[in-house]
This record gives structure tokens, C-alpha cells and sequence, in this order.
């Protein structure tokens, strides 16, 4: 039996469409949330910019990732490090998330310290800080 559902009004999204939208929905929530991708992609175009101002820099929701994207979502690199690599980040967000790059590059010149460069090397990549941006204070060669 088709439901009947009444949709918020524009700039208001239900609790249930944004989990859908932002984190991304199974093929059991798409059947609850939305009728079809069709209905889920226009919600995505209608709340797309109240949910990208929402947004922590260097992530996207996964409607971006889904439908906005030059390129599928690479789930083994650190997402600000594909947004980077994808040139998405840019202006004051680059310059936000070079600054969280620059304390996590504290940390990891604080492992080299005490732990080495194996584990120096380890924590930037896990940390998603592009040698580009922040060279490595010692080379990754043995």
C-alpha cells in the first residue's frame, strides 16, 4: 500500500530524510524515507545548501558524495584528503582544515620523537596530511 507522505516545508528537513541525507541510508532505510532515488536526490537538491552550511570543514554528507561528487567516495583515504586531492577544498575551508593538518602534524612530530619514523609516517596517513601541504619532516625511506 503506497503511503501518503507529507513533505516539511522547504529549508525543513525531518529527522529521518537528513539522517538519510548526511550519513546515507541502507536499502531497508531508502524504502522507509524515500519512495524511490528520484525522491531522495530531489530532497538532496532542495536541502543541499542548509546541509553543506552544517557541514564540519573537510567532510561532505554522502548526498554529496552520492550525487555532487567528481568522484566516488575512496572509503581508504581520510576524507579531507580525497576533498583535497579532488581540489573541493578551498578558500577558508582549506585554510581551516591545514590548521587541524598542522596539529595533527604536532602529534605526529611528537610519535617520531618518541616512537620513530615508521610511526611518524603512519600517523600522518592515517591523519590524511598531504606531504604537499605539509612536508614530512623526515623521509619516509629506511
Amino acid at each position: 500500500m503506497p503511503m501518503n507522505r507529507r513533505l516539511p516545508a522547504a529549508g525543513i528537513a525531518d529527522a529521518q530524510e537528513l539522517f538519510c541525507l548526511v550519513v546515507g541510508c541502507n536499502n531497508w532505510d531508502d524504502k522507509v524515507v524515500f519512495a524511490s532515488d528520484a525522491e531522495r536526490r530531489a530532497c538532496w537538491e532542495v536541502r543541499r545548501q542548509e546541509i553543506l552550511a552544517r557541514t564540519e570543514p573537510g567532510d561532505r554528507p554522502a548526498a554529496w558524495w552520492e550525487y555532487d561528487a567528481p568522484a566516488p567516495r575512496d572509503s581508504a583515504v581520510p576524507e579531507a584528503l580525497q576533498l583535497f586531492r579532488l581540489g573541493q577544498l578551498v578558500g577558508d575551508e582549506l585554510a581551516r582544515v591545514t590548521l587541524i593538518w598542522r596539529k595533527y602534524e604536532k602529534i605526529a612530530l611528537g610519535m617520531l620523537k618518541k616512537r620513530g619514523k615508521r610511526d611518524y609516517h603512519q600517523f600522518r596517513r592515517w591523519a590524511g596530511i598531504p606531504d604537499e601541504v605539509i612536508p614530512p619532516a623526515v623521509s619516509s625511506a629506511s
